[in-house]
């Protein structure tokens, strides 16, 4: 089922615009997690729906994450060496829920890792701060894919919540320390066309259900 509706998905938003894009941003607070955590740190994210094969479909959701040198990858497979910072990292995630709502993994990148491709990659600053970036492909995910996603992010208005959220875990704080709900920021000319792909969607899940 997941298969044809991303197929579906990918044929029109192929259909849509030959240069459409959307981005998103996340700031990660303690003040974001169900309960708060009360967390003073702030880490960043910039991501963008991307076209990787040159077939003008939108396949990918790169991600850029940059976080303060007080968390520290030691303890994880994250690959990172001499960052000893107070706040040990454990798990960290990108969960499927709307803001003030707690929900599941829909793609793990630390405990579990979701990429399936070697996408993942940690880099250790010379401030001591952590930048990771990784690719979420339209097959990857955890109980689900990116493909599921894709109306929601392609229907986005500029501004508007997206029902995905950063939640970065810690021995002090194991439900989350810092967590950010995706935001979108469409680019000039990124106009999708959703409608059509909901219909898609909707027309493979009864074609499935038959």
């Amino acid at each position: 089922m997941q298969k044809l509706i991303a197929f579906a998905a990918a044929g029109l938003i192929a259909a849509g615009s030959a240069h459409a894009a959307t981005t998103f941003t996340a700031t990660l607070t303690g003040g974001q997690e169900v309960p708060p955590s009360g967390s003073q740190f702030v880490a960043t994210a910039n991501l963008e729906l991307v076209d990787t094969n040159g077939d003008d479909i939108l396949d990918a959701l790169n991600m850029t994450v940059e976080i303060p040198s007080a968390f520290d990858f030691s303890a994880t497979d994250a690959g990172i060496d001499g960052n000893d910072g107070s706040q040990v990292v454990t798990v960290f995630h990108i969960h499927s829920a709307p803001r003030g709502v707690n929900g599941p993994v829909a793609f793990g990148i630390i405990g579990p890792n979701s990429d399936t491709d070697m996408d993942r990659m940690f880099t250790l600053n010379d401030d001591g701060s952590v930048t990771h970036s990784n690719q979420w492909d339209l097959g990857e995910g955890n109980g689900t894919t990116l493909a599921a996603f894709l109306p929601a992010l392609l229907a986005a208005a500029p501004g508007e919540d997206v029902g995905l959220y950063f939640n970065l875990h810690t021995e002090e704080f194991r439900g989350g320390e810092l967590r950010g709900q995706l935001v979108a920021t469409p680019i000039p000319g990124a106009l999708p066309l959703f409608a059509g792909i909901a219909a898609a969607f909707g027309f493979a899940r009864r074609r499935m259900s038959r």
